[in-house]
């Protein structure tokens, strides 16, 4: 780039340099049995590149021009060493670099680096043209503005493509009342497409306002909270593990849409014959099925776990490493400190794996009621995820600590069976610990409606 706008800026004078160069060099050219004869003819952009490195600028005098102690950046060389030297080497040289640099763009191919950089440039290019098109409706009169743009803005509410929805409302706020064929307006499209960041634009709005849009009907009678019953795309329910979060995803929806709408538009029916809660019911039988047939498999095989640990914790309790005194029955390394170490994990698996097979089978037993998906079951599935993997966790502590307490002298065989006791807890890790913090977020988390947009 630096080269480039040299070259634009001293164009006169470098053709004028360049001919003259050459007219004087073609006297005392090198004879072929020099160096230079070994490469072929160098194309006329290289030539005129070190041609460029060699003459100086118009506007310092030659002997000022590279001084000694300068040094070029690209070679990192003086500009006396580059006046001396050979341009055909020179040129070879270019040609490595060249070779570099292409295997430093294969590599952030490879990388998926450049793909990223050209996604961004893209996405740079888009505000900027989005700005220009602000500017453009920001001084346009006398033109119908839902007209105009009421196709794109609904076609990127179905997209979510928040930045754009966010600047025109920010231009032209009144095309938030702006309607589609079936009479809806953006925010409440944008419940029916499960678009939170776009819905959370209705914050930004007065409470008069969101009153106002909560009331407004489509043309089948249906106001906000009908759209919130409906059922959400498949393409956003697939984004979410399991059927039990996914009617969590949709009860959070439907309650964040009872805290907009009147109390009494709860109430209203539609044209089915249907208020809010009834259609709700009826779009998500089958999810709530689904659901708790989900919750009771993953109830069902973590029990299992946990009673196998509760059986294996229970007796080693009373089976300890090395054994009891014949005479007194006192364990006989109670002495040593891994002892302890044994006894007080043996005793934190045990508690834990208990405490997960009593919230697993208050899990099975559960009535599945609809809202007991918003906090009841997550919280117990938490509960039970958390403790099960603290009782695997010391049970593998356990374990280890009571085999070193018995072949501690045989550290060859003890070390490498200490490490393997660390797989299970990985593997549960790496199964289980990304839905524990699924639904802990989802539960617990900040939420996916943010109330404090700014305007």
């Amino acid at each position: 780039m630096m080269v480039t706008a040299m070259l634009l800026q001293h164009r006169t004078w470098f053709q004028s340099s360049f001919a003259l160069t050459a007219t004087t060099s073609s006297s005392s050219r090198p004879p072929a049995t020099s160096r230079s004869c070994c490469f072929p003819q160098p194309p006329l952009n290289e030539t005129l590149f070190f041609f460029f490195l060699l003459i100086p600028p118009p506007h310092l005098p030659a002997s000022k021009a590279h001084p000694a102690a300068h040094r070029l950046p690209l070679w990192g060389i003086s500009s006396n060493t580059l006046q001396g030297s050979s341009l055909a080497a020179l040129i070879e040289d270019f040609r490595v670099l060249r070779i570099l640099q292409g295997l430093v763009t294969n590599l952030l191919e490879l990388l998926g680096i450049n793909c990223i950089r050209e996604i961004k440039l893209i996405h740079s290019q888009s505000l900027g043209l989005l700005d220009h098109m602000c500017e453009v409706i920001k001084h346009s009169d006398g033109i119908d503005m839902e007209d105009l743009c009421g196709g794109a803005i609904f076609q990127a509410v179905e997209l979510g493509v928040f930045e754009f929805i966010d600047r025109i409302f920010q231009t032209s706020p009144d095309l938030v009342w702006s309607n589609n064929q079936n009479k809806r307006n953006p925010l409440q499209f944008a419940i029916e497409c499960r678009q939170e960041r776009i819905y959370s634009l209705i914050y930004r709005l007065d409470k008069t306002e969101r009153n106002v849009i909560g009331n407004l009907a489509d043309t089948s009678n249906s106001n906000m909270l009908h759209m919130a019953a409906m059922l959400s795309p498949l393409a956003k329910l697939d984004n979410i593990s399991g059927a039990a979060l996914q009617m969590q995803r949709e009860l959070q929806w439907f309650k964040e849409v009872e805290t907009i709408v009147l109390p009494r538009m709860r109430d209203i029916l539609n044209d089915e014959n249907l208020t809010p809660r009834a259609l709700f019911t009826k779009n998500h039988k089958e999810l709530v099925k689904e659901g708790e047939r989900w919750m009771k498999e993953t109830a069902t095989s973590c029990t299992v776990v946990g009673a196998l640990i509760i059986t294996i914790m229970f007796a080693s309790a009373f089976t300890v490493p090395g054994g009891n005194n014949g005479e007194t029955g006192i364990p006989i390394f109670l002495e040593k400190k891994l002892f302890m170490v044994f006894i007080i994990s043996d005793a934190i698996s045990l508690f834990s794996s208990t405490t997960s097979v009593l919230m697993f089978l208050g899990i099975l037993t559960s009535r599945y009621a609809e809202n007991d998906f918003l906090k009841s079951l997550p919280t117990k599935m938490i509960i039970g995820l958390s403790t099960l993997f603290i009782s695997i966790a010391a049970m593998m502590v356990a374990f280890s600590s009571g085999l070193f307490i018995m072949i501690h002298e045989q550290s060859w065989i003890v070390i490498p069976i200490i490490f393997l006791a660390s797989v299970p807890v990985t593997l549960f890790i790496w199964m289980q610990f990304p839905l524990l913090i699924e639904i802990f977020i989802s539960t617990y988390g900040r939420g996916i409606f943010d109330r404090n947009v700014k305007p």
